[in-house]
C-alpha cells in the first residue's frame, strides 16, 4: 500500500494561503539581499552589481502573486506588506539614520550616500506598492514589472565592446 504525499496536503483557507505566499515573498527577497551582500563583500565587486541583484529580486516579486487567493476579498493585500516595509526602511535609513556604512545603504545606493535611498530606490518601492494595491494581477502590472526587471538586468549583460570601453 503506497500513500501519496498529496493525500496529506489539505487545502488551506485563503488567509493562510496568502500568509504562506507572503512569507515566501519575504524569504525570496531576503535571499536576494544576502546574495547582494555576498557579491559586494566577497568579490569586492562594484556596488552596481549588488544593487542590480536587489533590483532583479525586488522586481520579480509579482511572480509570487499567482499564489495569492483573492476569494476572501481582502487577504491578498498581504502581498503589499513587503513593498511597504521596503519603502519604510528606505525612508528610515535615508532620512532618519543616515549611516553611510550601513549594509543596506551600501547595497542599494550607487554613491554610498544614504540620501540616495530617497531617490530611485524609493520610487521603485513606491511603484511596486502602487502596483500591488491597485493593479494586482493585471497585464499592466506584468508589463511594468518586466520593464523594471529588464532595467536591472541590462547593466549586468552589457556587450563585450561596451565592457572594453569601461
Amino acid at each position: 500500500m503506497t500513500i501519496s504525499l498529496l493525500s496529506y496536503l489539505q487545502p488551506t483557507s485563503p488567509l493562510w494561503n496568502n500568509v504562506l505566499a507572503s512569507s515566501a515573498m519575504v524569504v525570496y527577497y531576503k535571499l536576494g539581499i544576502e546574495l547582494a551582500s555576498f557579491i559586494r563583500l566577497d568579490s569586492h565587486a562594484e556596488s552596481i552589481v549588488s544593487r542590480n541583484v536587489l533590483h532583479l529580486s525586488f522586481s520579480s516579486l509579482p511572480l509570487f502573486w499567482r499564489y495569492f487567493d483573492e476569494s476572501d476579498g481582502w487577504s491578498w493585500k498581504l502581498s503589499a506588506l513587503l513593498p511597504a516595509v521596503v519603502l519604510s526602511r528606505l525612508v528610515y535609513k535615508g532620512a532618519i539614520v543616515r549611516d553611510a556604512s550601513d549594509a543596506e545603504v551600501l547595497n542599494v545606493s550607487l554613491s554610498g550616500s544614504p540620501v540616495e535611498l530617497l531617490l530611485g530606490p524609493f520610487i521603485l518601492a513606491g511603484v511596486f506598492l502602487w502596483l500591488t494595491l491597485y493593479r494586482f494581477m493585471t497585464e499592466e502590472a506584468a508589463i511594468i514589472s518586466a520593464v523594471i526587471f529588464s532595467d536591472g538586468l541590462a547593466p549586468l549583460v552589457r556587450s563585450e565592446e561596451h565592457t572594453s570601453e569601461l
